[in-house]
């Protein structure tokens, strides 16, 4: 009897024992076969997202508008951002355009922004604007205080002016009215008697008398012309205001 019992509870243990091993396979084969699923799907996630990139990629600038440019032209500036050809909006992002444009002397600043799912580019300049030739160096400067080559339609600086008053000059040019700007033709400084002075030649048959503590008066020229009419002469702006008649 005690060997019957012993007989059946080596069968009750060892059937035990095998549905355990049994139910640590099954366990591992699901185990597996999640871990394989797992490894499917991100496989398939990197796949779709490269399609995707790759469908991105392929999406071109189709319209270009820039905005704020008048020195420059539309086309310098599209060529200075690198989009001539019209290529892939995203390979082209907008900080990176700016960052080009940007690189240029005669621009300040540049915001580029993106329309139409990002199929349209607007580029919006600030200018740094060209103030006059400075003759003796053969540069143009701007209003930074920058100089480059090339001509521009702006006055010309005739002769040298030394360092400390050259500064003030460059600020106070920077300030003159575009009409204005586009008025003078020549100018020539002279130091008389502690004064700095400088005669400026208008295009309008005007010669301008200023000096650097008075420069600002040149800003309301348009004005004062209007109340000359068609005089023509020497316009006084270093002391006073009043015009000189020119003898023939």
């Amino acid at each position: 009897m005690k060997n019957t019992l012993k007989k059946g509870s080596k069968k009750t243990v060892n059937s035990r024992i095998a549905r355990q091993a049994q139910e640590v396979k099954k366990k591992k084969k699901q185990k597996r076969k999640l871990k394989l699923q797992k490894i499917f799907l991100g496989l398939l996630g990197i796949l779709v997202l490269m399609v995707v990139g790759w469908c991105l990629l392929q999406v071109k600038i189709r319209s270009i508008v820039i905005v704020g440019n008048e020195w420059l032209s539309d086309q310098e500036i599209i060529d200075l951002a690198g989009i001539r050809d019209y290529p892939s909006t995203f390979k082209n992002p907008f900080w990176r355009i700016e960052k080009k444009l940007e690189e240029n002397d005669m621009i300040a600043s540049a915001t580029v922004r993106k329309k139409n799912f990002f199929t349209g580019v607007v580029i919006t300049v600030d200018e740094n604007l060209p103030l006059f030739y400075y003759a003796p160096y053969e540069k143009t400067v701007l209003e930074d205080g920058s100089q480059i080559d090339g001509t521009y339609f702006v006055p010309t600086l005739l002769n040298k002016i030394p360092e400390d008053v050259y500064q003030d000059f460059l600020k106070d040019m920077a300030g003159v009215p575009k009409d204005v700007l586009r008025k003078m033709s020549e100018i020539e400084y002279k130091a008389n008697d502690g004064e700095n002075l400088f005669f400026i030649s208008m295009n309008d048959g005007i010669y301008v008398h200023i000096s650097s503590g008075t420069f600002s008066e040149i800003y309301d020229y348009l004005d004062i012309v209007s109340r000359i009419g068609n005089n023509k002469g020497v316009l006084h702006l270093e002391r006073g205001k009043y015009l000189e008649p020119i003898e023939e």
